[in-house]
């Protein structure tokens, strides 16, 4: 059996696939923004817009570019087309549109199908950003970009978008071809900390120790996208270790223990650590005095060194014998990398 097909039907087969051979697409945006700039708090800040990380609804955002440049040899130009999906609740999924075919009310975008306002800037409604297609075309060369504008008219000034953090997909339509590109826009800056030049501390504590801690450290610390009580801090002594410091336990490291005879100069190495895991860190000289004398006090005693473990932690009952005619009231410490405890034993105890 002979199989004829319409003749219109064999010349879209034709011309699509003839259109396949001839549109190139080019693309010069960067698939993955790292943001140094400070959040906007009248950009992307509204329910039911949600940060996981920040448990709020203001989104940090970035700006990001979206040029393309398609080549058509063979055909009479064609119009460009795009889509935008973005993922505006944090959950991995782009459930939100930005439709050149469907443009939404100025200030507004898709969201589960119902209308979400990104722009909270003081203006009047018709002011508000909106998304806009800008294209030039130059011989069988088209070149275009998604930008902000404040008005529809011809001429107005344009404005590059602001994403907020997240992956989100730029689809771009040209006839019956596509192309395709992944955005990740991420936080980039590391928290800004501020250490004081030099500490002195002058006075211990009994059993012999003492205890110094961050805040008495530093001067300040901030971060463009993560507030001051979601900032970590911790510390160590410089030279004893790289990276964010945190304990065995997995926490950061605040207040350190220093013990008498320790007493003197030291150099201790100040981290910040945002949400994004950006880290920072600074050094600060601390000057170590015992005006108080509890060292002196403390100056006179026997050193026992055990180590009995179970997994990260010491085991207790921890058994120490002490035989003489005059043993005074004795306190024990107990090191465990930089934490420190201890317990007291007074006349007539042996545990």
């Amino acid at each position: 059996m002979t199989l004829k097909l319409p003749a219109f039907f064999l010349f879209f087969l034709f011309t699509a696939g003839l259109q396949a051979q001839c549109v190139t697409w080019f693309s010069s945006f960067q698939s993955t923004v790292e943001d140094l700039s400070t959040n906007d708090p009248e950009l992307w800040n509204s329910a039911p817009l949600f940060d996981p990380r920040t448990g709020t609804n203001n989104l940090a955002e970035a700006f990001v570019g979206t040029n393309i440049t398609l080549t058509d040899t063979c055909q009479t130009p064609l119009p460009l087309r795009f889509k935008l999906w973005l993922d505006l609740n944090g959950d991995g999924t782009t459930e939100s549109l930005v439709d050149s075919d469907n443009p939404m009310p100025p200030g507004y975008v898709l969201m589960n199908g119902d209308t979400v306002q990104f722009d909270q800037r003081q203006q009047p409604f018709y002011a508000y950003f909106r998304f806009v297609l800008d294209t030039v075309r130059s011989g069988d060369t088209l070149t275009a970009k998604v930008v902000w504008t404040e008005d529809d008219n011809p001429g107005t000034p344009q404005f590059n978008v602001q994403l907020p953090y997240g992956k989100h997909r730029l689809v771009w339509k040209y006839g019956a071809e596509s192309f395709e590109k992944m955005l990740e826009i991420r936080d980039g800056m590391a928290p800004n900390l501020m250490c004081k030049p030099s500490v002195t501390i002058y006075n211990a504590y009994p059993p012999a120790q003492i205890l110094f801690y961050i805040d008495d450290m530093i001067e300040g610390v901030s971060d463009n996208y993560t507030s001051y009580q979601n900032i970590q801090l911790s510390m160590r002594r410089e030279g004893r270790g790289t990276g964010f410091p945190l304990s065995v336990f997995g926490n950061p490291v605040n207040p350190i223990n220093i013990s008498c005879p320790e007493i003197g100069v030291h150099y201790v190495a100040v981290w910040a650590r945002d949400l994004s895991g950006n880290t920072s860190m600074c050094t600060v000289q601390v000057n170590l005095y015992d005006n108080s004398g509890i060292c002196e006090t403390w100056g006179n005693r026997v050193y026992i060194y055990t180590e009995k473990l179970c997994g990260d932690g010491l085991v207790f009952p921890l058994t120490i014998g002490l035989i003489g005619d005059s043993i005074p009231p004795t306190y024990f410490q107990v090191r465990n990398a930089d934490t420190l405890g201890g317990f007291a034993v007074q006349h007539g105890y042996n545990s």
